[in-house]
């Protein structure tokens, strides 16, 4: 996938939520996956809420692990702030047009950013932010996705009189043009995400109310419908990636959702199932190039997590953090996922009032995890004095920091000090504690400071 990418439209995940979390289903269409062995393993990295709010939540994520999303007092509350993260760990107030609600859906490897502000299509570049042009007569509309061309996709419309009718603004500075739908004159839907390639993905109207998931591969060409799945009444598509593979959701008669994955180079639609336990709904908001889609399911317990597909295996995200802290109750949504693997999550804190936990959310990035052997500062691949030396070098002698310093926290306490080098002098020499895992061989994190401490670059002795 790109990083460019525009997510599910506010005001249809407060109807998803509601719906999920309360609704029952009949007979399911695919069963749930395996979950096999070998998880990739992660660590979250959670950003400091804008004050006063208590509650954000991530929308698009680009290349660099820079995440765009709102905070406020409450989800999708009228007076919501569009919000970037900062490398200190915290979430910067956005510039935007209007300082009515304002959610910016994706961010572009150059920075740009695009959403709505005040109902109305806005771009943001160079710390500054302007309204998209609009057509003659519409009065609202959302920019979800761009890319490196320039080309926004999205949607306009009037509440009143017009429905979301899916688009796409050639430029910052020109009107939107009209995206065909797959049948004469219904142009009813929006454009959610478009790759390096210009094609476009997104969910336009059909015949006697549904709608469908489709691909533009031009704009002015009639797109290819996709889906739904076999037996569902509708599809709809969320995100692509560089090949054209298209993500997202397909609904039932008996109220099951699903997630779907089509493949581009095959032309197959693909179920991706549930959770185990947690069948009846799930959907998939993003995918990358190396076709890893990222989404919610429901869990077992009720309510929902953030979920990874990799091929045919679901996991649960929840079961794949290390060291996670204790005052995250769960991860809730994965919205996003870069090239680097990386997935922007939502995250529940855990909080004193059950009843108002849904407003105690932050932005969350999961960044996959670096293995490395402990004990090996060098990376050398052996555990030797020369590690020892080596981290001396560095903390007294003005040597480069190694890359993975959790290799040189030899004794596990959080700092690479002294005691480090002292430590694994003792285990070799005199008998002293061996490093605390992983040491023997290659592994995760096993300690909550690793996270903190962390590995710059891959071991390349463990690679």
């Amino acid at each position: 996938m790109r990083s460019d990418h525009a997510r599910l439209r506010p005001s249809s995940i407060v109807v998803v939520r509601a719906f999920v979390i309360g609704a029952t289903c009949g007979a399911i269409i695919a069963g749930p996956r395996t979950i096999e062995a070998d998880p990739p393993r992660y660590e979250l990295r959670l950003f400091e809420p804008l004050a006063p709010y208590e509650f954000a939540t991530p929308m698009g994520l680009n290349d660099q692990g820079v995440i765009v999303g709102y905070a406020a007092s409450e989800p999708f509350h009228p007076e919501a702030k569009g919000v970037r993260t900062s490398d200190a760990g915290s979430l910067i107030l956005l510039e935007t047009p209007s300082d009515e609600s304002s959610f910016p859906h994706a961010i572009g490897n150059d920075g740009r950013i695009v959403g709505e502000s005040g109902r109305v299509a806005f771009i943001a570049e160079s710390g500054r932010a302007d309204n998209l042009p609009m057509i003659e007569g519409a009065f609202s509309g959302a920019a979800r996705a761009l890319n490196g061309s320039g080309l926004i996709v999205g949607s306009y419309g009037d509440s009143d009189f017009m429905g979301p009718q899916h688009c796409i603004w050639p430029s910052k500075d020109e009107e939107p043009i009209l995206l065909p739908g797959l049948f004469p004159d219904v142009t009813t839907g929006s454009a959610w995400d478009i790759n390096e390639f210009g094609q476009i993905a997104g969910v336009t109207g059909g015949s006697s109310g549904v709608f469908f998931a489709v691909r533009w591969d031009s704009p002015d060409e009639t797109p290819i419908q996709i889906g739904p799945l076999p037996g569902a009444m509708n599809s709809e598509g969320r995100a692509l990636n560089e090949q054209g593979d298209v993500v997202g959701r397909s609904a039932f008669a008996d109220f099951t959702i699903e997630a779907f994955f089509f493949d581009a180079e095959a032309e197959d639609l693909v179920p991706l199932g549930f959770l185990p336990g947690g069948e009846c709904y799930s959907e998939a908001f993003d995918v990358n190039d190396a076709r890893l889609v990222v989404g919610v399911s429901r869990a077992p317990e009720g309510g929902v997590h953030a979920v990874l597909w990799e091929g045919t295996k679901i996991y649960d995200l929840n079961d794949l953090i290390v060291a996670k802290d204790p005052s995250v109750r769960e991860v809730s949504v994965a919205r996003a996922i870069n090239e680097a693997g990386e997935i922007a999550v939502e995250v529940v804190l855990e909080g004193d009032n059950e009843e108002f936990a849904i407003f105690k959310r932050r932005i969350g990035l999961l960044v996959p995890v670096k293995h490395f052997r402990r004990g090996d500062a060098n990376d050398d691949g052996n555990i030797d004095i020369a590690d020892a030396v080596r981290t001396l070098t560095w903390l007294f002698a003005g040597a480069e920091e190694p890359g993975c310093r959790a290799a040189a926290n030899t004794n596990g306490d959080g700092n690479v000090d002294i005691a480090d080098p002292i430590h694994l002098l003792a285990y070799l020499f005199a008998g002293g504690p061996a490093p605390e895992p992983p040491h023997s061989e290659c592994g995760p994190p096993s300690l909550p400071a690793d996270v903190s401490i962390g590995c710059r670059t891959s071991p390349e002795s463990c690679l």
